[in-house]
C-alpha cells in the first residue's frame, strides 16, 4: 500500500509542478516522498519522477508475471492427470 500511495503522491507532485509554473511546490503536501527527499539527494521534481518511473517499470513486470499465472492456472484446471499438472508447473517461465 506503501508504493500505491507513493505512486499517487507522485503523480499528484508532477502534476502540482505543472500547475505551479515555475513557483516552488510544498513537499509536506506529499510526505511519503518527503520522508524520502534527504536520503535520496534528489529534489522533489526528481524523485516523483523516478518514483513513478519505477512504478511503471513494476506495473510492466506485474502486468507479465500475472499472464504467466493466469495460463498456468488455466492449464493445470485443464490437466487431466499429475503428470499433467507436473507438466505446466515445469515448463512456467516467469514473466514470458
Amino acid at each position: 500500500m506503501v508504493y500505491q500511495e507513493k505512486r499517487r503522491e507522485a503523480e499528484a507532485a508532477i502534476a502540482a509542478f505543472e500547475a505551479a509554473a515555475g513557483e516552488p511546490v510544498d513537499p509536506a503536501r506529499f510526505p511519503l516522498l518527503a520522508a524520502e527527499l534527504d536520503i535520496s539527494g534528489l529534489g522533489l521534481n526528481e524523485l516523483a519522477q523516478a518514483v513513478l518511473a519505477k512504478a511503471q517499470d513494476w506495473t510492466a513486470a506485474a502486468a507479465a508475471i500475472e499472464g504467466t499465472r493466469l495460463k498456468a492456472k488455466r492449464d493445470i484446471a485443464a490437466a487431466a492427470s499429475a503428470e499433467d499438472v507436473d507438466a505446466v508447473v515445469t515448463g512456467l517461465v516467469w514473466g514470458a
